[in-house]
């Protein structure tokens, strides 16, 4: 009996002390965070996965797009995200553009978001057949913050 009054006199300032006020000491006010959101988007890639192929005489392109936190972690994100295929090597191409917004409530981003990948699939409908021999892929990312990420890829030929 006198072990466990020793213990109870041991661990009961802690837990009064637990129940006081904290912070500035007025009720309702938070004390501002000391660090960022650590899950947000930190860095930008193009999956592996992103390739050009044909499907039923349409060129597609298949782009698997994925953020990172700062520890390098797959995350989901909020912000414009821009895709954007030139030619890295001869002959003539136009730059092609498409922009899409990540939105944390939407459908159409939350379906787009692949659970297994980690990463965002976006199935692109080029407007040409002809695709030069080595296209390249940028990705950027411009976030509600101000923030900007920019991936760039080399695609495999079709």
């Amino acid at each position: 009996m006198v072990r466990v009054a020793a213990l109870l006199a041991l661990l009961m300032p802690p837990l009064v002390a637990g129940c006081g006020v904290h912070g500035s000491g007025v009720r309702g006010v938070r004390s501002q965070p000391t660090a960022q959101w650590p899950f947000k988007p930190r860095s930008i890639r193009v999956h592996p996965l992103t390739r050009l192929h044909d499907s039923d005489g349409d060129t597609m392109l298949e782009a698997w797009i994925q953020l990172r936190d700062r520890d390098g972690h797959p995350v989901r994100g909020l912000g414009a995200l821009t895709l954007t295929l030139d030619s890295s090597g001869p002959g003539d191409m136009q730059h092609l553009s498409w922009t899409t917004e990540l939105e944390s409530t939407g459908d159409m981003t939350l379906s787009r978001f692949d659970p297994v990948t980690h990463a965002y699939f976006l199935p692109l409908e080029l407007p040409t057949k002809n695709m030069p021999p080595r296209a390249r892929l940028r990705a950027t990312l411009e976030t509600p913050d101000g923030d900007r990420f920019v991936a760039r890829f080399e695609l495999p030929d079709a």
